[in-house]
């Protein structure tokens, strides 16, 4: 028979208007999904990237719905799809857009004690927000300490840039 199917609603609060998105009780099973995958296809192709991105979620097509809330600047969502799919990256990289910056030292100090590459790739995304303390503080942290004073330098960190 197949697992049963449940029901999904979703409420969201964008600036000062309530969206309140349903399927009007439509299953979760891979049927579920397959409708939702359809239905964000067909709100692509009418422009609606906000609903789009809901469906994509629903659908389980995590990577192109947390790329459509980035490009809407819908970052709490955003932050919620990398933190529930465990990309640490992601979510550092919407952590520095958002405006209260809550997540980024909590996701850096995890970052910080993995790979050398992922260092590296932690550090290139700091950089790329114009972050370039945090960025020389992750290559310092794995010895690279040359590219880490070119970028304290860059912040205008010069205390830090001479250890």
């Amino acid at each position: 028979m197949g697992p049963a199917p449940y029901r999904r609603l979703f409420v969201f609060f964008v600036s000062d208007r309530l969206i309140d998105v349903t399927d009007g009780g439509a299953d979760q099973t891979g049927e579920g999904a397959a409708q939702d995958g359809a239905r964000a296809a067909d709100l692509l192709a009418r422009g609606d990237l906000q609903g789009a991105a809901v469906a994509l979620r629903r659908a389980g097509d995590w990577a192109r719905a947390l790329d459509l809330y980035e490009r809407l600047g819908l970052w709490r969502e955003a932050a919620e799809i990398a933190s529930e799919q465990g990309d640490l990256l992601g979510l550092l990289r919407v952590a520095l857009r958002t405006p209260d910056h809550a997540q980024v030292e909590p996701t850096l100090a995890v970052l910080s004690r993995g790979a050398p590459d992922t260092v590296r790739a932690a550090a290139a995304i700091c950089e790329s927000a114009r972050d370039f303390a945090r960025a020389a503080a992750l290559l310092q942290g794995i010895g690279d300490t040359a590219r880490a004073h070119e970028l304290y330098v860059r912040a205008g960190d010069l205390l830090s840039a001479d250890r």
